[in-house]
């Protein structure tokens, strides 16, 4: 029965114009060298198998169709060309290369698909800006980087360095500016505002580094003079004004507590032959003057140094007579001193 049948199989793939059917179980093997089949239709029951041996070559010059209610098309150890098909599903295709297999991908594409790192993407897009690894929104770490026209909520450890100069805010501190700022000055000038201060005012200038003490000082009562020349303490125990609290009244002696340059100034008027003001740096005349007639003035007004902690001056009168009265008045005889500049 079996050779019956594989005889009307092979007079069909002869003639060409039959359909010839296998049983169940039955196989139909093509060996080495090439068959042609046209024309013919060859159903395959459940369980039956059609296979091209190794070497042997299937050629279908028509169309290969129909509509397979289950069983399996095998092509094992079969390279063989596709053309382009109609149409397919690749669901369950495995080992297509990306890189060669896939046409129609930008260059450096198919490579980062297959290796995707932040150079590889770097290199497969064209419109990039900067270098190094590719960053995302949360936390990330930027090295040196160049910023146009920025947005942020917050930002902390803040230092903003330009060409022209460096604006440091320290951790934890917050620089709120509701306008312009604009702070000209020199290198080395600096603008301080102490615990609980305010800077405010507009087109406020400071000058708090001009500020310095000053003070003016009279006598209560005349000073009657030793004589002969003998230095007296002028002893202004009065004050008119002491900004600092730097004069002393007891000793007469004014200590800044600032350093810089002051102006000093002492006058008194006498009543008697003559009278010599003398103003004293630290125990030791610094400069004195001379008035000779009564009524009249002698005025000493200088500008010293003084250091602003150990340095003192100190007023004193001299006169030839004794029992020479310098006036009180406050109008004519004084002690003061201000500061001019550091």
């Amino acid at each position: 029965m079996k050779s019956l049948r594989f005889l009307v199989f092979s007079l069909c793939l002869l003639l060409g114009s039959c359909t010839p059917i296998l049983a169940q179980t039955q196989a139909i093997t093509i060996s080495v060298g090439t068959k042609r089949v046209q024309q013919t239709t060859i159903k395959m029951p459940s369980s039956s198998l059609f296979q091209v041996e190794s070497g042997g070559t299937l050629t279908v010059s028509g169309a290969l169709s129909g509509t397979p209610t289950g069983g399996t098309l095998s092509f094992a150890n079969l390279t063989f060309s596709l053309g382009t098909p109609g149409s397919g599903t690749l669901t369950n295709c495995t080992g297509l290369p990306i890189s060669t297999g896939v046409s129609g991908l930008g260059t450096g594409v198919g490579t980062f698909l297959g290796t995707p790192t932040s150079a590889n993407l770097a290199a497969a897009i064209t419109n990039e800006t900067g270098s190094g690894a590719l960053v995302f929104a949360t936390s990330p770490t930027l090295v040196t980087p160049t910023l146009g026209v920025a947005t942020a909520t917050s930002v902390n450890g803040l230092t903003i360095t330009s060409s022209t100069g460096t604006l440091t805010i320290a951790n934890g501190k917050t620089l709120t500016a509701s306008n312009s700022i604009t702070i000209a000055g020199t290198d080395g000038s600096s603008l301080n505002v102490g615990a609980g201060g305010t800077l405010g005012s507009a087109a406020f200038v400071s000058t708090a580094s001009l500020y310095g003490p000053a003070f003016r000082a009279v006598r209560s009562a005349d000073l009657s003079m030793t004589g002969s020349w003998t230095l007296d303490n002028f002893a202004a125990n009065t004050v008119i004004f002491d900004t600092d609290s730097c004069y002393n009244t007891g000793t007469g002696r004014f200590t800044p507590n600032k350093a810089g340059y002051y102006r000093l100034h002492v006058q008194a008027r006498v009543n008697g032959t003559a009278l010599a003001p003398n103003l004293r740096l630290n125990g030791s005349t610094y400069w004195s003057s001379f008035v000779g007639s009564n009524a009249l003035s002698g005025i000493v007004d200088v500008v010293v140094y003084l250091n602003g902690s150990t340095d003192y001056v100190d007023a004193l009168m001299a006169s030839p007579t004794p029992g020479d009265l310098v006036v009180h008045d406050e109008q004519y005889s004084w002690f003061e001193a201000n500061f001019v500049r550091p």
